[in-house]
């Protein structure tokens, strides 16, 4: 009876340990290059599941916060590079449709949703997948300095929901960064490369001078 009991006991605990196992999720931003005055440059919002076991998605809601008052949110569409998360299934696109999934002004902060259009449907991501979750325009102001800008989630704003409608935990929140550089300066560029074209055609004539006419 003792052997049967920890046997019994033993098949249950792996039952647990099995329940028990779920994804670990990811949400991140991409990181990009911009220039001062740039206008709809754009990076993709991802969502990656780290695994162990494939996870089911009907939802989802992000808000992203750019660190730089320079930089403004546009819009954030379903145009992703990588596959998006509802692609041919968006509630967006279906009702209202348009791809854009953004539902708040531009400026600073920018929020955005969709869900599976579909009854009872949702997406699976296998472990070690990646999907998009948006493609986020943005404008940089022609007055902005130099730097490196942070594309930032606000957590308590970001959620996700599981096939069955209830809320999936996001392990792990990715800032993304605007590097921002200066403006090439075309006409000094130029002027430097006619005179370095001046200097050749100039050591060309005198190694090969022009043969005196017959």
């Amino acid at each position: 009876m003792c052997k049967l009991t920890r046997s019994a006991f033993f098949c249950l605990a792996c039952m647990a340990a099995v329940s028990s196992a779920k994804a670990s999720i990811l949400f991140s931003i991409g990181s990009v290059i911009a220039m001062p005055g740039d206008v709809n440059d754009a990076v993709d919002v991802l969502i990656t599941n780290l695994g162990p076991d494939p996870v089911d998605v009907s939802g989802f809601t992000f808000e992203i916060t750019a660190s730089s008052a320079g930089v403004t949110l546009e819009s954030a569409t379903t145009q992703t590079i990588a596959p998006y998360i509802f692609a041919g299934n968006s509630f967006v696109e279906n009702v209202f449709g348009t791809s854009t999934i953004s539902f708040s002004s531009p400026g600073q902060t920018l929020d955005a949703s969709d869900s599976a259009f579909a009854s009872n449907s949702a997406s699976t991501i296998a472990a070690n997948q990646t999907l998009g979750l948006g493609r986020l325009f943005f404008d940089v102001d022609p007055a902005d300095t130099v730097g490196n800008p942070s594309l930032d989630f606000n957590s308590a704003n970001s959620n996700l929901s599981n096939g069955l409608g209830n809320p999936l935990a996001i392990d792990t929140f990715n800032s993304g960064t605007i590097e921002v550089v200066p403006e090439p300066r075309t006409g000094i560029e130029m002027v430097f490369a006619l005179a370095a074209i001046g200097v050749y055609v100039r050591r060309r004539a005198f190694r090969y001078p022009e043969a005196p006419p017959e």
